[in-house]
């Protein structure tokens, strides 16, 4: 089962993936070599459908609401902005769920 905090981690990690791949983008405009992008290209395209399954998996099994799966993808287009959003938002739904569990009667 996955929970918020692997979506925290695989959103860190393909952030981090999208960095590396814009880097060797500069790497190719300035020197003409074409293998950072053919190595990371497809590591960051893995790495974004893992963030959507991911997110889909934590949705289903946390039940939580279809706009905020919806949101995590949209927010997974901009990554380092999304990271940052996706981060606030697991911690926001863990929050809420722990509110609405019910706590054992004290005597």
């Amino acid at each position: 089962m996955f929970t918020p905090d692997h979506l925290k981690k695989v959103a860190l990690i393909e952030t981090i993936s999208w960095t590396l791949l814009l880097s060797a983008m500069v790497l190719e405009w300035i020197s003409g070599w074409h293998g950072g992008i053919a190595i990371m290209g497809p590591i960051h395209g893995f790495l974004t459908i893992a963030l959507f399954i991911v997110a889909l998996a934590v949705t289903v099994s946390l039940k939580w609401p279809w706009s905020r799966f919806i949101k995590i993808l949209l927010a997974s287009l901009v990554p380092i902005w999304g990271y940052f959003w996706i981060h606030r938002e697991a911690d926001d739904a863990v929050t809420d769920q722990q509110s609405l569990r019910p706590t054992p009667a004290t005597e």
